[in-house]
């Protein structure tokens, strides 16, 4: 996790093994779902509010943050548009939201740079042998945590005191 004060400025490089310099993309970065703080993409041909590095990665700045970021975790919402001619219109968006590992805090910036790898959302090939807890890492283990959390947040049940024996759900 990096903590990056909320005015100041930094940059993000995100490495992906999935996909080339030729597959369009969007990203959607944010703290507060609703509310974009900085959308990136690329259509094929020009890239927006971002640039794509010799090795490949895709380096996206946050800068001109004067007035502050909100605070708390930055997360992301990726899509891709891949060619497939299985669809009707040629193209699987493919989607994904994921939490970058930084959080905007009033406190001290640990960096201003920030090196993000993204994992491929599907692989052909081999299975290989199957993932156990003792197996991951701490950072796996953690990044696993917080995805079933937001999971069960996002599929909690609620209910509403309708007396004192009765509840709705």
């Amino acid at each position: 996790m990096s903590r990056i004060n909320y005015k100041s400025d930094f940059k993000i490089v995100e490495s992906s093994v999935q996909y080339d310099d030729k597959t369009p993309f969007r990203y959607q970065y944010y703290v507060n779902p609703g509310s974009v703080i900085l959308e990136v993409s690329f259509d094929g041909q020009v890239y927006k509010n971002c640039s794509r590095l010799s090795e490949g990665s895709i380096m996206i700045p946050f800068n001109n943050n004067l007035s502050g970021l909100p605070i708390g975790s930055l997360q992301v919402d990726r899509e891709y548009y891949l060619t497939d001619n299985d669809y009707r219109d040629s193209i699987c968006n493919l989607r994904s939201t994921e939490y970058t590992g930084i959080e905007l805090v009033r406190g001290k910036t640990d960096t201003s740079d920030v090196n993000l790898n993204i994992p491929p959302n599907y692989q052909k090939g081999d299975p290989g042998e199957p993932m156990s807890w003792d197996k991951m890492t701490s950072d796996q283990k953690n990044a696993f945590k917080q995805e079933v959390i937001l999971a069960i947040q996002a599929d909690m049940v609620t209910s509403e005191f309708i007396s004192d024996s009765s509840y709705e759900l």
